[in-house]
């Protein structure tokens, strides 16, 4: 049985209604559903079926899927990373030969580039040979530069071997599927807004090699936008499906009522109609960032004092967070409104991370001066300024280095006091992170050794003061260390 549910958003309940319906104690089931979505999916199961915990359902995405089978025949797979790597040596190796690209070849993020069209070429289902026909067909540059494809994508699955990567492991998942490992399982697939050919050939062999397939997608084929929506992928399933004869049942789930329906059914539609709100949606054109703020805050204030709403009840999307984050800071404080803002940063871009890389790497390496005086330049350590530049022309005019930083200074130059205060505070930040320096240690000697170190640091004072002098020239920049105290 192959259910296919059309919605007009992406949500949870059809899903957790399916479940509902199929759930015995005893019997399997397989929710796959996006990265993103596995852990939300999770609490909306368990809170739907009143459950505290269950071995019997498994939210999971194509990819885990695939790992997990890749995991249990005893094999391996390639990461990004690897198969970057792999692609970048390829391209070293071919570069004379190539006829359009020999010139970019070189350049930094090419490797990067080319990664990213092979994958998409590869997700597309499209062969090598395909490729290969293709081209000669074509003409000019475009001919040239699909030459260089195509050689890149040969060479690259060449030097691929018997290895896999990230695309081939789902051709892995792919032959267990029509293995049956699934055959006694009621299969739930939600929050797709579209599927990679391989996926695509998974999806149908779900739908023959399961207990039942119930799967949601986001589409509406009468609506005037239905132009965004997979139909495509809607008519290949249910063609598979039908080929295969498996019976199979469509039906619409509609969820957005009022102004929010209208905007489903019409935003990116380009029909010209015109609509009149209930109420639901109001545009508010602002020629600055800060007007635009300030009469979100107001409409939020004033919901919480007149209507009794709470703050965490509202959310405000920005399409910019380098423009706004310093705005909204501003302008909720001054009307007394508590603000999280939500960003994404990598770990290596906050100041604690930054710093602690520094000070290891100063320790990993036996103090080489460049480490050394990376460390004492960044503000976080509570070097005064002048301090770190007097401690720089000591140490670059007395050539110290590696084991001279272990004692206290002794040839007679300018600074030189300034200098060897500088050195001592030096060594004593230093020490706790002695242990990164040993060959093995305890999980709970790592733990205690970068604790001490931010504790010796200071860095929750340091960092605050480096803060308030980062909000006026790189609010974005002040935001990510802010955030790196909490997290």
């Amino acid at each position: 049985m192959f259910e296919l549910i059309l919605s007009d958003c992406l949500t949870s309940r059809p899903v957790t209604d399916a479940l509902k319906k199929n759930y015995r104690r005893g019997t399997r089931h397989l929710v796959i559903v996006p990265d993103r979505f596995t852990l939300s999916y999770e609490r909306a199961i368990l809170r739907e079926l009143s459950l505290k915990g269950t071995f019997d359902i498994e939210v999971a995405s194509f990819s885990r899927l695939a790992d997990n089978a890749m995991e249990s025949e005893g094999t391996g797979c390639l990461d990004s990373l690897s198969e970057v790597m792999l692609l970048r040596k390829v391209i070293e190796r071919n570069r004379d030969k190539l006829k359009c690209f020999a010139g970019s070849a070189a350049r930094a993020g090419f490797c990067s580039e080319m990664y990213a069209v092979l994958s998409q070429v590869r997700a597309s289902g499209v062969s090598l040979a395909a490729l290969k026909e293709a081209a000669v067909k074509l003409k000019g540059k475009t001919a040239l530069k699909t030459e260089d494809i195509v050689l890149l994508y040969g060479e690259y699955m060449a030097a691929l071997g018997g290895m896999e990567d990230n695309q081939s492991k789902l051709e892995v998942l792919l032959e267990r599927v029509k293995e049956g490992s699934w055959r006694d399982a009621h299969v739930y697939i939600s929050d797709f807004t579209g599927f990679t050919a391989v996926e695509e050939d998974i999806v149908s062999a779900l739908a023959q090699n399961s207990l039942s397939l119930t799967m949601c997608l986001p589409a509406d084929r009468s609506a005037p936008n239905a132009g965004i929506y997979p139909l495509g992928t809607l008519a290949r399933l249910t063609q598979a499906a039908k080929e295969a004869g498996i019976k199979t049942e469509v039906r619409e789930c509609r969820l957005l009522k009022g102004d929010l329906a209208v905007l489903g059914e019409n935003l990116f539609g380009y029909g010209g109609k015109k609509f009149t709100s209930d109420g639901s949606v109001f545009l508010f054109s602002s020629p600055a960032a800060e007007s635009e703020i300030r009469w979100v805050a107001r409409q939020i204030k004033g919901a919480v004092t007149d209507k009794g709403r709470r703050y965490r009840d509202f959310a405000v999307v920005c399409c910019d967070r380098t423009e706004y984050v310093g705005v909204v800071d501003k302008v909720f404080a001054d009307f007394g409104i508590p603000v999280y803002f939500d960003a994404k940063s990598p770990l290596a871009a906050t100041a604690g991370a930054r710093l602690l890389q520094s000070g290891i790497n100063a320790v990993l390496y036996g103090k080489n001066r460049r480490d050394v005086l990376e460390f004492v330049k960044c503000p976080l350590t509570g070097v005064a300024a002048d301090d770190a530049d007097a401690f720089e022309n000591y140490v670059l005019h007395a050539g110290a280095d590696r084991s001279a930083f272990d004692r206290p200074f002794e040839i007679e130059l300018e600074d030189m006091a300034q200098a060897e205060s500088v050195r001592a505070r030096l060594m004593r930040l230093l020490a706790p992170l002695a242990v990164f320096g040993r060959t093995r240690a305890a999980a709970e000697e790592y733990s205690k050794a970068v604790t001490d170190f931010f504790n010796g640091c200071d860095f929750v004072k340091n960092n605050a003061a480096l803060v308030s002098r980062l909000q006026e020239s790189d609010p974005a920049q002040a935001m990510v260390n802010d955030q790196s105290v909490t997290e």
